[in-house]
């Protein structure tokens, strides 16, 4: 439940960004990409979908990470994190804000796992940055 309220409230910081700063809007503004948060199980928490300009995010999966492996989907890149537990998924997102190693040591211990586009990973770290 705290990893759905941390995903949430990072929802909510970038609908902020989108709406109230104007060099964020600018980074973001030709960016057609979706990132899919969810759980190994396969229980989907929640997705971030730019779509050139337009944020869009909600709870559960979103068509395009459906696709299983998809990298694109109608024109826009995709990119899935499963993460090994909530748990696991909570604490690679707080320790990796400060050391980007952490997100990397988790994909080699197969507690993260990054399905589709993987130039996304690391937009992601530039987007927590950002945050």
């Amino acid at each position: 439940m705290l990893f759905k309220l941390v995903i949430w409230l990072l929802s909510l910081r970038i609908g902020k960004l989108m709406r109230s700063d104007r060099d964020f809007r600018y980074a973001v503004r030709e960016k057609n990409l979706m990132l899919q948060f969810a759980l190994q199980n396969g229980e989907a928490v929640r997705y971030l979908d730019f779509d050139k300009g337009v944020y869009r995010t909600a709870s559960g999966w979103h068509e395009a990470a459906r696709q299983g492996n998809a990298v694109s989907y109608k024109g826009k890149r995709v990119a899935t994190f499963s993460f090994a537990s909530a748990w696991t998924g909570l604490a690679l997102l707080i320790r990796g804000s400060k050391d980007s190693g952490v997100m990397l040591a988790a994909m080699r211990e197969k507690t993260l796992v990054v399905k589709g586009d993987f130039t996304l990973f690391i937009w992601f770290g530039w987007l927590a940055d950002q945050l």
